[in-house]
């Protein structure tokens, strides 16, 4: 399921934690712990929008879905690895 979520993060673009949730058919807190998890694990690392205010003029207010709370991930280069492996 990890390098799903991996496979996921590598096709780009924003998803709502919510969205991720429900591809997966997970719940919300499940898919930030994975992700969480998977940072710990050196596959992906936060890129900043990490929000804890209100959007303004943020390059994420498109993105966010109006949460309080948004953060977004990159691929390492051994997440893009694990990603393009095909190992799912």
């Amino acid at each position: 399921m990890l390098v799903r979520l991996l496979e996921r993060v590598a096709r780009g673009g924003s998803v709502h934690l919510g969205e991720l949730a429900d591809e997966f058919g997970l719940t919300v807190p499940v898919v930030r712990d994975m992700l969480a998890d998977l940072a710990i694990r050196g596959y992906l690392r936060p890129t900043g929008g990490d929000c804890s205010t209100k959007c303004g003029g943020c390059a994420f207010a498109t993105s966010c879905h109006g949460e309080t709370e948004t953060q977004t991930w990159m691929l390492t280069e051994k997440g893009r690895s694990l990603a393009s492996s095909g190992a799912a």
